[in-house]
């Protein structure tokens, strides 16, 4: 290499050494920040619609292979929470081994058994026939982060913003079982925790409408059962929801609520064994409620809080079913409807 006087580099080497030297630290610079874009963004921008779509997961979420439901799936993932923006409410080792922890549950049999085309669907399905108002008005749906969808058996919470500017939350659980002992279990998940005189708590919550409301936040929970096949779903999201189905879901939401709201009465409240709830009508139960909402607080501030969240839903549910016409109790939904409404749990 030619050398300036005394033996060094010239001048014009220097600044070429210096600007090649830059141009690499630019270089692996980019590559860092578009890793972390990479990782940052929801799924839809890592692979669109029609992108050679299959079942393989992307960061806990995939598609189906529908056109049709992968163009919503896209627009509901844009909303679900990544555990990486909850670093300002969790220590960082929390949210380490939690992201950990969704990672190796991937890799087990039981995530590739459970996480079917047709499961997959029947989420986002759900989803949106929440927020296009099929199963209430007001309702958004906010699909759950992975850590709450696989550990906390919540699919998505369905948010009802208030005239008062108050918001109400319902975690929901999808199932396309026809087994009533799948059913079972899945409503037990929400007994289990109602025996504690606790509600289910999505860990990672966020939503978007009130980013105040972020972290763990206890909720009512109920499941939903949804039988179609995956071809089939792509029909319910051209308007083709038919009445029956709408009413079955909507009971299967209000006897949900009525039951466990029942069950907290019945385990917690001290004074419990006047209760007797008749029947399956929950309007009885917000009688019995409202009757001794008083007595409840001053004895147990956190049940009455358990049970206020769910008497609000409850009732907000019958006003819909009431605006919608008559009662239709008398409908013969599936399994899980069964279970419930025959009163088979508890």
């Amino acid at each position: 290499m030619p050398r300036g006087e005394g033996g060094g580099f010239t001048e014009k080497e220097i600044r070429h050494a210096q600007a090649e030297a830059a141009r690499i630290v630019q270089q692996k610079q980019a590559k860092r920040d578009a890793l972390t874009e990479l990782r940052r963004q929801p799924v839809e921008r890592i692979r669109k619609p029609g992108e050679g779509l299959d079942s393989r997961q992307v960061f806990g979420s995939y598609y189906t292979g529908d056109q049709e439901i992968d163009q919503i799936a896209a627009r509901q993932n844009k909303v679900r929470p990544r555990i990486q923006q909850f670093g300002d409410i969790y220590p960082a080792d929390k949210i380490t081994a939690d992201v950990a922890r969704v990672e190796s549950f991937r890799q087990s049999p039981h995530y590739r058994e459970e996480r079917g085309a047709d499961t997959v669907a029947a989420e986002y399905v759900v989803n949106e026939l929440f927020n296009r108002g099929q199963f209430g008005q007001g309702a958004r749906a906010i699909p759950s982060a992975d850590y709450d969808d696989y550990f906390n058996h919540i699919d998505t919470v369905v948010a009802i913003d208030e005239t008062d500017g108050s918001v109400q939350y319902l975690a929901v659980d999808v199932t396309t079982s026809p087994d009533p002992d799948t059913h079972k279990k899945k409503l037990y998940q929400t007994i289990d925790l109602l025996k504690q005189n606790e509600l289910n708590a999505p860990e990672y919550f966020l939503d978007p409408k009130h980013p105040e409301q972020k972290g763990k936040k206890p909720m009512p929970r109920v499941v939903i059962s949804l039988k179609t096949e995956k071809e089939k779903m792509a029909e319910l999201m051209a308007g083709k929801l038919p009445a029956e189905m709408r009413y079955e879901k909507e009971e299967e939401i209000i006897m949900q609520l009525s039951q466990d709201t029942a069950f907290l009465l019945k385990q917690h409240y001290r004074a419990g064994q006047q209760f007797e709830l008749a029947g399956n009508d929950p309007e009885a139960v917000m009688d019995f409620f409202n009757t001794h909402a008083g007595t409840i607080e001053r004895q147990d501030r956190k049940l009455y809080e358990n049970v206020l969240a769910h008497v609000k839903l409850l009732g907000r549910y019958l006003l819909e079913e009431k605006k919608a016409g008559p009662a239709r109790r008398d409908i013969n939904g599936g399994p899980l409807w069964k279970l419930v409404h025959d009163g088979r749990l508890y």
